[in-house]
């Protein structure tokens, strides 16, 4: 049932908060009600959808419609609601998804809504008998239109992965015995496989698939494995990244992220974005990895229970935002993770926050929404932040480092002259991710002539937590 609502926003176009990069929030919105978590999709119109879970219970949820100025102008309301994603192939229509279970039966539920409200279609989709052990992902629609659902009966049951039409006829039911799933406990320690995260776009052309799991592998070292899946749903490749530091894991309780940018296999380079942990502290982290799928560049961020988001805009160049501490902080990074621009987005500095939505828009804006839990009564604020960064620039961007290192090549000692900040920390680490020199003091040089030949990389972190690599090639 629609209800007209007379709310407005409680915050409209901010000024800039940093303009000196060419970025700057230019609106917010925030939910009229109390809102766990939601997503955000862009009307044709140039409006917005907004999708906030109500009630966790019985997975109430509201999706509110407003106009580009930000004014709310009315509601319809759901229940049995997970979430809501936008249709790239049909772009008037917005899908809710959810979950029930009737007669112990496990159900996956798929509502169409347009963008006045109206449901355009339902269905209700039976998976298996209810099991405490079945496993659901997050549902994905794909740029063709279909939707992906990926899951497992119970944990000594394979992956499956579901496609399905916009109207809910089931177009596939596809089992994968390569991809077997299991479960991690609170420690870590588990040996199986362990927990798939999601389902999304690999590359457009052609259409590949990520399918993401952290597990031990036979060396007894935690990995993220990533099958890879084409858009006929066969399994095309399994790879498999490893940490750039042999002492931190992959935070098992986190879900994992990942792009490749670079249209030539050679020069390609894939970014993981997830949590590491070390010496019992968790931190937002993104990996690069090469061609070879070696860690080759890497950034740790604040202490923090889960992985920030990013999105990849340029070959050169990704978003990346994370909470820690009450705080929201949004990056702008050069291909080799080097800080180009920070901002902080607006949250009271008592409330916890945790972030949900990161897209951006048609007129290339970004969007970010997360979730305030102020007083115990959370709800939903979404910026709206325009970049100007590359406007007028034909060259790639690369952040300036505030020192310089010569010779390099080298074959013994390298020297480093420092320009800005003071540093507090350089370490070295070969191309597998080993550590191999790391200095809390005398960094102003850094010998290497008993190190091997070949290429190793450069970690610099600065007084004020900022941190650069720079490849080193040793003779």
């Amino acid at each position: 049932m629609k209800t007209k609502l007379y709310s407005i926003l409680t915050g409209l176009l901010m000024a800039a908060c940093i303009t000196s990069h060419g970025q700057e929030i230019v609106g917010t919105l925030t939910t009229p009600a109390t809102s766990f978590y939601g997503g955000i999709v862009e009307t044709s119109d140039g409006g917005f959808l907004i999708g906030c879970c109500t009630n966790l219970y019985n997975r109430g949820y509201t999706v509110y419609k407003v106009t580009p100025e930000g004014a709310f102008l009315d509601s319809v309301r759901f229940t049995g609601i997970y979430d809501m994603l936008e249709v790239p192939s049909e772009p008037d229509l917005t899908l809710l998804y959810g979950y029930e279970i009737e007669a112990n039966v496990y159900q996956l539920t798929l509502t169409l809504i347009d963008d006045g409200l109206n449901v355009v279609n339902e269905a209700s989709i039976p998976i298996g008998e209810y099991d405490y052990d079945l496993w659901d992902g997050f549902v994905f629609v794909s740029p063709n239109g279909e939707i992906l659902f990926p899951y497992s009966v119970n944990m000594n049951d394979v992956f499956h992965i579901m496609r399905i039409a916009l109207d809910g006829t089931i177009l596939e039911d596809k089992a994968f015995d390569e991809i077997p799933c299991g479960t991690w406990d609170s420690e870590g320690t588990n040996d199986s496989m362990v927990y798939y995260s999601d389902v999304n776009v690999f590359t457009e052309s052609p259409l590949t698939y990520n399918c993401l799991g952290i597990y031990k592998n036979t060396e007894n070292t935690t990995i993220v494995v990533n099958h890879l899946i084409d858009e006929n749903l066969n399994l095309i490749e399994t790879i498999e990244y490893a940490s750039y530091d042999p002492d931190a894991i992959f935070g098992p309780e986190s879900f994992t992220f990942v792009s490749t940018l670079g249209a030539e296999a050679s020069t390609r380079k894939t970014y993981l974005s997830t949590s590491m942990r070390s010496h019992n502290m968790t931190a937002s982290t993104i990996i690069r990895y090469d061609s070879d799928n070696h860690p080759d560049a890497w950034r740790r961020f604040a202490s923090n229970s889960q992985p920030g988001y990013f999105v990849a805009e340029e070959e050169n160049s990704l978003y990346f935002i994370y909470s820690s501490n009450y705080r929201i902080s949004l990056y702008r990074l050069d291909g080799d993770l080097n800080n180009l621009w920070h901002i902080t987005l607006p949250s009271p500095t008592s409330a916890s926050t945790s972030i949900h939505t990161m897209k951006t828009l048609k007129n290339g804006d970004l969007v970010v929404g997360y979730s305030i839990y102020e007083q115990g009564e959370p709800y939903s604020n979404y910026c709206i932040v325009s970049d100007n960064t590359l406007d007028g620039m034909d060259e790639p961007m690369h952040a300036e480092k505030p020192f310089e290192l010569y010779p390099n090549p080298t074959k013994g000692t390298i020297t480093l002259r420092f320009t800005k900040s003071e540093p507090t920390n350089v370490a070295v680490y070969d191309f597998t991710g080993r550590t191999v020199s790391m200095k809390s003091e005398s960094l102003e040089s850094i010998d290497m002539s008993t190190m091997p030949a070949g290429v190793y990389m450069l970690h610099v972190t600065m007084k004020d937590g900022a941190s650069y690599n720079e490849k080193i090639i040793k003779e």
